[in-house]
């Protein structure tokens, strides 16, 4: 995904300058800091990205240069069973601010205007255009893998999909599989694990209930599956 939205932002006129994040990610391999530590440093670019997102002609690309940085800040720690528990991921706030940056990394992109400037023509303009949005639609397909991605976040993602499927596509976007999942999820919110009970297949789209037991013992009902 990073490799693909730095192409993408060089083959911008005046795009993508600098060292690239992933020289900086490699230069990284072998020292290793506190989880804390590359939570904090994360979030502090995010908020760069945040701040340059709001000004400058070439704030698209700014600030999801900060939000680049600030994924790599958190390596090598990620929100997977591999490394750690879901409720460790998430009290450390490594959950939020990974797929915070992601979400922000997708609403910059969609956020490129249609109309052309001075400067550019239509066919310039309709391509750099293009372009956000491919990077958009590259994010929200990275987002949909994150094992511990939430239940908010997941909906979210499957909306944005069936708006970048509108607008590539158009009317027949309505017979996609992003907008058939957007509707699927269109009720389901909240900031849990969503796949913390597809184990053998994903239930993530089932309104999960919990039922009271006795202490100790957990009972989760899952409607329509038996």
């Amino acid at each position: 995904m990073i490799h693909f939205i730095e192409a993408s932002l060089k083959s911008l006129a005046g795009g993508g300058n600098g060292k690239s994040v992933l020289d900086i990610l490699r230069l990284k391999r072998g020292l290793y800091k506190w989880i804390e530590v590359c939570v904090k440093e994360a979030e502090g670019w995010k908020e760069k990205g945040n701040f340059a997102a709001k000004r400058g002609k070439d704030k698209h690309t700014l600030a999801i240069q900060y939000y680049l940085r600030g994924l790599i800040s958190v390596w090598p720690y990620t929100s997977s069973s591999i490394m750690m528990s879901f409720e460790q991921a998430q009290d450390v706030g490594l959950v939020k601010v990974e797929q915070a940056l992601l979400n922000d990394i997708v609403t910059i992109a969609m956020s490129y205007p249609s109309s052309q400037t001075q400067a550019q023509s239509h066919a310039q303009s309709r391509a750099r255009k293009t372009t956000f949005d491919n990077i958009a639609r590259v994010t929200c397909e990275a987002i949909l893998e994150i094992r511990y991605i939430t239940v908010n976040n997941l909906r979210k993602t499957f909306e944005r999909l069936a708006q970048l499927d509108e607008r590539e596509y158009g009317a027949q976007a309505k017979e996609g599989v992003n907008n058939f999942m957007a509707d699927l999820f269109k009720d389901k919110q909240g900031d849990e694990w969503a796949h913390r009970f597809c184990i053998r297949g994903h239930v993530c789209h089932e309104q999960v209930t919990i039922l009271p037991c006795k202490p100790g013992r957990l009972i989760v009902s899952i409607d329509g599956v038996k």
